[in-house]
């Protein structure tokens, strides 16, 4: 069995264990654009009331790759993937479907819940205020699945290449860096939302474009450095 075909069926098995999980996340998708609806409107009077939602697109918008199920909670205390990782090795499954099948699991987890969160905050803005610029929303919305996805690779290096504690005590700090986004940002006196909004609305497709082309290529280099370390990683 080849690498993706072998990637494919481990997906769809995981996919299928964790379907349940998955209406968790909508849900939560949901519940996080109705609390930032009244953000649309008094954000045209104050800009730096977009603060919070900055902080929910720096800090949740990484997580989009994580279907919400019970093994994500396990992460310290079962080590999740160091065990599903132990079991594949004693199977007919090479480190490259293994990891082929994360990066699946990855970007259709993250590339559905992006579609939805900013289809849904598009489609209730436009009914309830003044529906924003189509074209523009879009590059927003592109830039933010670029930075989803490439913050969300570097999860996935800390999940497969290390234990759980090390996966969990590595990720603690990217909250201080989201902090630290959203500090910059507002003691700047912008929102980072509605500045690539305002760049892509003036033309700047650049910023989308760039951001995907970064992503596309933090992908492919992540997935290759990690099949390289999880060839070689020591199971203890």
């Amino acid at each position: 069995m080849n690498t993706w075909r072998g990637a494919w069926h481990i997906f769809k098995y995981d996919m299928k264990r964790d379907r349940y999980g998955f209406i968790f996340n909508i849900l939560f998708y949901t519940y996080l654009v109705v609390v930032m609806m009244p953000l649309a409107n008094l954000g045209k009077d104050s800009p730096n009331i977009y603060w919070l939602k900055d902080a929910l697109y720096f800090s949740v918008l990484p997580n989009m790759g994580y279907i919400f199920s019970k093994n994500i909670f396990r992460y310290w205390s079962d080590d999740t993937f160091s065990r599903k990782l132990l079991l594949y090795r004693t199977l007919p499954i090479t480190a490259k479907q293994f990891v082929a099948a994360r990066f699946f699991n990855l970007m259709v987890t993250m590339l559905l819940g992006w579609l939805y969160f900013f289809g849904l905050q598009y489609m209730l803005t436009s009914i309830f205020f003044d529906a924003p610029n189509l074209a523009a929303y879009a590059g927003q919305a592109l830039f933010w699945l670029g930075y989803a996805t490439i913050m969300g690779v570097t999860y996935v290096y800390w999940e497969l290449c290390h234990s759980g504690k090390v996966f969990v005590i590595a990720t603690l700090p990217y909250f201080l860096f989201y902090g630290l986004l959203v500090y910059l940002c507002y003691a700047s006196g912008f929102s980072a939302i509605l500045l690539i909004y305002d760049k892509v609305l003036a033309g700047g497709w650049w910023i989308p474009v760039t951001a995907i082309l970064i992503a596309a290529a933090v992908v492919l280099a992540g997935w290759k450095m990690i099949t390289i370390r999880v060839k070689a990683r020591v199971m203890n």
